[in-house]
């Protein structure tokens, strides 16, 4: 008898769902609404949920055998009761999916409906992280923000000038120098914490641990960041998997299943629905996450996904500005003054997608700790991801100067242990290939001899057989007489091989680049096209080596163009006598980027197009920076390895 009642009260309500979508159809929408509201109200109970659904997926199905359009009432369904959002409704989520996979049995059409419900539903569902810091400092370039934002606050003005931190700004410092790897030692006995400049123990103010006994102590709150983001540190984040979430991605996965030839809607769906780049940074990167999390469960279409993140993050990099006065660190977006708003740091969302990437990409190596993803080897996702990003890598990036992180990628691939090597061989020849190339874009080809140089000289993974073998193909195409010169390119390559020989140990080519580099000049005079900073570093070189005639020459040509610059150009900016082997990015204070407005206006005037820039500069990444620094060349390096062999950096030029 019990059953018998409940089957006439549904059918009662059939009835009255039957006759209100009728009159819905009709544009009187009034008793529709009200099931709507009642089915969608988030403390309504389980059993009367999934009655309605019963009901809703009936009236489909009735409508399908009539021949009606059935879009409204799947409208109704999927976008106007949150499933995916309260509890109680995730609760007859097995509902919901019966209703999906009919109307998928009718017709694919509505395939990309489905999917733009369920991505959008990636933004929604995922909970914040808690983490064992505190939220002001959840990544190392807020960090580093508040201990810039503190030194600012004490104003040094004069040399051994010491000014002691308030209680508030002590409190930040203490949680951050904690994490130094020698703490406990610097800070025992800690009555306070200053911040002083004091010539004889630093080259640049820092902070210093103040004793009880009034001595003091400095302490790099640089290496205490490096201590806090590490590898150990991020284990100490906890990642909060939201159930909602982890059933999104299984009823994608799925549907996919069913529709493997439809997987270009899902790609298409992921594509638009991607947050657009003002968006917070945490809706960035929970986005991020969650379609890295369907790559994983997808391998098949893994590649495409990324390709996906990377262009939005190619969109975000051409957004983030260098800051001109301290030497090309990256600071904030630039912003209408009449806005109420700023916007997000751009350089911060670019940051921490990169390192999502990062540690995806890692996680399929079947290396190193994730708590976003699972740890696993599949070598497969790592190569045609490569190939796809480098499809992007030649066709939007070498365009243009506009990114200045988002290659690190490459430079990621190129570090990878031996299993991958082709990545490195296979990008490494396709910038070959450019710079030999007859057809390409000469931006293309100056921008491919630029990622060469830098990813030789900068990535210590290269191996010899592959550096030395690249080293040997552009001397011979320099001096191959056969090929139409092109007088830009060609003194950029001279460039490129003036700068590639004074900064890293090239004594196999030592000859032949010499050589090169005077055919060239004999050719297009290419030595006053070279940069300043590099006719330097060019001529200490020389000066320091064997005396013959090609280097006699080389260096009076040096010499006349460095006194050239000096005294035509722009003296004020070119007089300084030091220089390391990265000069143009951290060498004394002195940014390149800080005299670009003069340095273009004169680079018109001379006709020079050689603008010379250097792609892989670690010092614009922060958090992400972990997953390159262990295979990155840094100048203490470069500098080592002079003094190692014997020979002190020079600190004069000789000038005519």
């Amino acid at each position: 008898m019990k059953k018998l009642d409940d089957q006439k009260r549904e059918d009662s309500l059939f009835n009255y769902l039957n006759k209100s979508y009728g009159e819905y159809q009709k544009g009187q929408q009034s008793s529709m609404n009200k099931i709507i509201d009642e089915v969608s109200r988030k403390n309504k109970d389980v059993v009367s949920i999934q009655q309605w659904a019963n009901l809703l997926t009936r009236l489909l199905v009735q409508t399908a055998k009539q021949g009606e359009d059935p879009m409204m009432i799947i409208d109704i369904v999927l976008y106007k009761i949150p499933w995916l959002t309260s509890e109680n409704h995730f609760e007859a989520i097995w509902h919901f999916k019966k209703f999906v996979h009919i109307i998928l049995s009718q017709n694919s059409i509505n395939l990309q409906a489905v999917y733009k419900l369920l991505i959008s539903r990636f933004q929604l569902t995922i909970q914040h992280e808690s983490v064992k810091i505190d939220q002001e400092m959840y990544n190392r370039q807020l960090a580093n923000d508040l201990v810039h934002a503190i030194i600012a606050r004490q104003s040094i003005s004069t040399e051994k000038e010491m000014k002691i931190l308030d209680q508030k700004d002590k409190q930040i410092m203490m949680k951050i120098l904690k994490n130094h790897p020698k703490a406990s030692q610097k800070m025992s006995h800690m009555q306070d914490i200053g911040y002083g400049y004091f010539p004889e123990l630093n080259k640049s103010a820092c902070f210093y641990i103040i004793k009880s006994d009034k001595e003091f102590i400095d302490i790099s709150y640089v290496k205490a960041l490096d201590g806090m983001f590490d590898e150990q540190f991020r284990q100490n984040f906890q990642i909060t998997t939201n159930p909602y979430t982890e059933e999104v991605l299984n009823m994608i996965v799925e549907i996919d299943t069913m529709h493997k030839l439809n997987r270009g809607k899902l790609i298409e769906v992921i594509n638009d629905h991607f947050p657009h780049k003002n968006q917070n940074d945490m809706v960035l990167r929970q986005f991020a996450i969650n379609i890295l999390r369907l790559a994983e469960r997808i391998p098949d279409i893994a590649s495409k996904i990324i390709r996906i993140l990377f262009q939005k993050i190619l969109s975000i990099d051409s957004e983030v500005k260098p800051d001109t006065h301290h030497n090309t660190i990256i600071i904030k977006t630039k912003v209408n003054p009449k806005q109420a708003e700023l916007k997000d740091d751009m350089s911060k969302k670019l940051d921490q997608l990169m390192n999502i990437i990062f540690e995806f990409l890692q996680s399929k190596t079947g290396s190193g700790v994730s708590q976003c993803f699972r740890v696993e080897q599949n070598d497969d996702i790592i190569i045609s991801t490569f190939k796809e990003l480098q499809v992007v890598f030649q066709e939007v990036v070498l365009k243009n100067h506009h990114y200045r992180m988002a290659h690190y990628l490459f430079f990621f691939f190129c570090s990878m242990e031996d299993r991958y090597k082709i990545c490195q061989q296979q990008f490494i020849t396709q910038l070959i290939q450019n710079i030999k190339s007859v057809s390409l874009q000469k931006l293309q080809k100056i921008n491919s001899i630029y990622y060469f140089s830098s990813l030789l000289i900068r990535c210590n993974k290269i191996s010899t057989r592959i550096f030395d073998k690249a080293i040997q193909i552009i001397l011979d195409f320099c001096n191959d007489d056969s090929r139409k010169r092109e007088p830009i390119i060609d003194n950029h390559l001279a460039q490129m091989l003036a700068y590639m020989i004074s900064t890293y140990k090239l004594e196999p080519f030592k000859k032949q680049i010499y050589e090169t580099i005077l055919k060239t000049q004999k050719i297009h005079s290419a030595l006053k096209y070279f940069h300043y900073d590099i006719l330097v570093k060019f001529n200490g070189m020389l000066l320091k080596d064997e005396n013959n005639s090609i280097t006699q020459q080389l260096i009076e040509i040096t010499a006349t163009e460095i006194t050239t610059h000096m005294k035509t150009r722009c003296p004020s900016d070119y007089g300084t006598s030091q220089h390391s082997p990265n000069t143009p990015f951290i060498g004394d204070h002195e940014s390149l980027l800080s005299r670009q407005s003069v340095w273009t206006n004169l680079s018109k005037q001379a006709n020079n197009l050689l603008d010379f820039h250097q792609p892989f500069s670690i010092f614009m990444m922060a958090a992400s920076s972990s997953y390159i620094k262990q295979h990155y060349r840094s100048d203490s390096e470069l500098i080592q390895q002079e003094l190692d062999q014997g020979e002190a950096p020079l600190k004069k030029v000789k000038c005519i």
